[in-house]
């Protein structure tokens, strides 16, 4: 028995069928791609899931997530701040803060207190130094002060000032604690008093 030729509009159905049939597995594959778990190494029990709609479910899944520990909606007050002020003569060194396990400055500001002499100069040295661990306050010297900030205060630029968006931070090493003090001297044989703010936390 002879079979006869398929007819043109056979061949063109069969492509189409084809056709059809390889675009709806491509769409398939492209639109589900492969699976891929999320499994903790140390406890194959926690797997991560996704909801019906493919988005992953963190924390419990069972409401709104929660957060250990307590959050701030606002920037928490240090637990020691740091704020000296107060007026300093020709001299020193003068304690500012400490003994404590670190002394973290903000700002400083320096204003010399009238009436100030003309051509005069007062230059302040502000400087952190270790005392042992055992101390109450900050008269042992160190073998090294670290000088923080020095600055000359004249008559004609009364006011000086900076801060620091990241604190400055004074640490001790181990078995030590930590001090901040300051020194004035006075040119020209014209001291004169500076009212001193510094401003920060400790510990």
């Amino acid at each position: 028995m002879r079979l006869s030729r398929p007819s043109p509009a056979l061949v063109i159905a069969c492509l189409a069928l084809l056709l059809a049939a390889s675009g709806v597995s491509y769409a398939t594959v492209k639109v589900t791609g492969a699976a891929t778990n999320i499994v903790d190494p140390s406890s194959a029990a926690n797997i991560a899931k996704v909801d019906n709609a493919g988005r992953l479910l963190v924390g419990d899944a069972g409401g709104p997530m929660t957060v250990d520990g307590t959050v701030g909606a606002r920037s928490v007050a240090p637990a020691n701040p740091l704020n000296v002020t107060g007026l300093f003569g020709v001299g020193g060194p003068q304690t500012l803060a400490g003994p404590s396990a670190a002394v973290n400055i903000t700002a400083l500001l320096v204003t010399a207190y009238p009436p100030v002499p003309a051509a005069s100069e007062d230059s302040l040295t502000i400087a952190g130094w270790d005392v042992p661990g055992s101390a109450t306050d900050c008269n042992t010297s160190p073998s090294v002060p670290v000088v923080v900030w020095s600055v000359d205060v004249f008559a004609v630029q009364p006011e000086v000032g900076t801060s620091f968006p990241t604190p400055l931070t004074l640490r001790p090493p181990a078995g030590r604690k930590e001090c901040l003090v300051m020194s004035i001297a006075g040119f020209n044989g014209n001291g004169f008093l500076l009212h001193v703010n510094v401003s920060g936390f400790s510990g």
